[in-house]
Formats: structure tokens, sequence, C-alpha cells
């Protein structure tokens, strides 16, 4: 769920209506209909048994979607916490990541980012919230 107002609208696009964003935000998220990205034993093995290139894929897009986030989130100067929690609301779309050899690239990613974007220092700690 993104929230859409205040400071945690970091996915609002100039020249995208209010009414637009909505829709996009309620309709279903491809991903979690395949089942990949749930928590549970079945989403588990469909991960796994994605081939490298869509896994591969897959972050391509998370990396794309975590470098817009967090660069909007610096120029709206977010505070540590709302920082948190907007990445930690992006990434249940990508929960499935977690359990491949990617998840050290992606946190490496999160941590640069937000230390050159926003100027905020993450622990270990901190990514391993992002990720509950």
């Amino acid at each position: 769920m993104l929230l859409l107002s205040g400071k945690l609208n970091l996915f609002k696009s100039d020249g995208i209506s209010s009414s637009q964003l909505n829709s996009k935000v309620n309709t279903p998220n491809p991903l979690r209909e395949h089942s990949a990205f749930h928590n549970s034993q079945k989403g588990n093995e469909l991960i796994h048994n994605k081939t490298q290139q869509e896994l591969s894929s897959l972050v391509h897009d998370l990396t794309h979607d975590l470098k817009l986030a967090i660069h909007k989130a610096g120029k709206q100067n977010f505070k540590k916490q709302e920082l948190l929690f907007s990445l930690q609301m992006l990434l249940k779309d990508y929960e499935g990541l977690k359990e491949t050899n990617f998840i050290e690239a992606i946190n490496n990613l999160i941590t640069n980012e937000c230390q050159n974007s926003c100027s905020i220092p993450l622990s270990d700690e901190d990514i391993k919230m992002l990720w509950v």
C-alpha cells in the first residue's frame, strides 16, 4: 500500500493526476498475482524456479524503483524514519528477492543511495528491518 499524501508521496510523477495515481496504486500488482513475492513456502519455491534472466530483470526493476524513491526522498528532505518506512513499503513488492544471491547488492545499493541522496546513513539493523 502506498500512502498518497504528505511527504510519503514518493511515486507521484509530474503530469499524473491524483485519480490516475490512485488508479495505478489500486491496480493489482502482477508480480504478486504470480505468487513469487508472497511470504510462503510456495512463493519461495517459485522465486527459486525463476531463471537468472528473470531474476536479473526483477533486480533491475527494483534498482530503478529504489533510486527513484530515494532521490525523491532526498529532494523532499525526508527524516530517517520516513525514508525507512517508504523503502519498507517499496520492498514489499520484491520480498521474494531477499532469498536470492542479489540481496547483498540490493542492500549495498540502498545504503549507498541513502547516504548519497539523503545524507542518511543506515546501519545493518536498519537494512534488516526494511525486509520485514
